[in-house]
């Protein structure tokens, strides 16, 4: 009993653990997306509709973040009793990397 106890903590910290580090990395890359908006507004949008531009991404953009953030949690739980919690934490990672990268590039090259 108390090795399956053990063994049943162990899986919650690897999830919730590898659910943390996914939702700093996806606010890093929601930063480094809003800062990527700012970029292009000021580059292609009046000044009048910049401010616009701008909240309104940040919303929708953090908005995505939670949604995402959620979903996480129960693929992340759903995975660890697969077996697959590291492939998992894997594609979640390489995908908020991808996107942080992305818009990393949009700031060097336009900003």
């Amino acid at each position: 009993m108390v090795v399956t106890m053990v063994r049943n903590i162990g899986k919650y910290l690897a999830i919730y653990g590898g659910w943390l580090i996914s939702c700093a990395l996806g606010l890093l890359a929601l930063m480094v997306s809003r800062q990527a908006v700012i970029v292009l507004a000021v580059g292609f949008v009046d000044k009048w509709a910049r401010s616009a531009l701008v909240n309104w991404s940040t919303l929708l953009i953090g908005l995505a973040w939670l949604i995402v953030a959620i979903f996480t949690e129960t693929y992340y739980r759903e995975g660890a009793n697969q077996g697959l919690l590291p492939r998992r934490f894997g594609r979640v990672t390489l995908i908020e990397l991808a996107v942080a990268a992305v818009a990393a590039l949009v700031i060097q090259f336009l900003g």
